[in-house]
């Protein structure tokens, strides 16, 4: 990926759309949700996938515009835990689900039995 997906800042966004900062603040409200909210679902996004592909976290930091610390500490207050502690339980649910599906399989054919 060469496009870099830096998160913009509220006030690029209220320039590219012409927009004073505090009267999109009120339109988001009305949305029901904040600028806050919308960087943040953004960053989980780009995040999940990118640590499950096994992505360097400096790099992907690198390409939201952010320092390494600072994406890990965003990333554990998220999720509470750091990237590679998420990943391994992502990793762990996913043996858990498909080891469930097996016993339920082997049930299923003892059945028919």
């Amino acid at each position: 990926l060469t496009t870099s997906l830096t998160l913009m800042r509220q006030a690029q966004v209220s320039d590219l759309t012409k927009c004073e900062p505090r009267t999109l603040q009120k339109r988001l409200q009305k949305e029901g949700t904040s600028w806050s909210q919308l960087i943040t679902n953004e960053f989980m996004r780009r995040a999940e996938p990118a640590v499950v592909r096994g992505e360097p976290c400096k790099d992907l930091a690198a390409r939201m515009g952010m320092t390494e610390s600072n994406f890990y500490r965003k990333f554990q207050k998220l999720y509470g835990a750091t990237p590679k502690q998420w990943l391994l339980s992502q990793q762990e649910r996913t043996r858990e689900k498909k080891l469930e599906s097996a016993r339920q399989a082997a049930r299923k054919m003892r059945s028919y039995r």
